[in-house]
């Protein structure tokens, strides 16, 4: 079916936002779109370390072992909140105030690591 407005329809009548205006998205790939993929990935692993760690309490209560202990488990809870709140704010905010909220996410991650697991 042919309609005419369609065809004689030019592009140029369409509006094209402004790039300065303050919601206008920049044509091109996002930069820095890597930094947000790496913080995400620490904050999904800190999440599943967490509930690693319960997994291993439980087992260990099964088979009559100490297991990581409950301090364990609540830092690396605690971490893991902390993480994946930073780490959705990182993705909501942009400028300075989300690198330093992924700077925040890979600090909590290996400073977690290295308390729990490297010391």
């Amino acid at each position: 079916m042919h309609h005419p407005d369609i065809a004689n329809a030019r592009t140029d009548e369409f509006e094209v936002p402004d790039a300065t205006e303050p919601h206008a998205v920049p044509a091109g790939p996002r930069p820095r779109r890597w930094w947000r993929g790496l913080t995400g990935a620490f904050a999904a692993g800190m999440a599943m370390l967490a509930l690693a760690e319960v997994v291993i309490q439980i087992y260990a209560l099964f088979v009559d072992s100490p297991g990581p202990g409950l301090p364990s488990l609540l830092g690396h809870f605690a971490a893991a909140a902390a993480v994946v709140v930073a780490q959705r704010l990182a993705d909501r905010l942009i400028g300075p105030r989300a690198a330093a909220c992924g700077v925040a996410v890979v600090v909590l991650t290996f400073g977690t690591l290295w308390f729990f697991w490297w010391a």
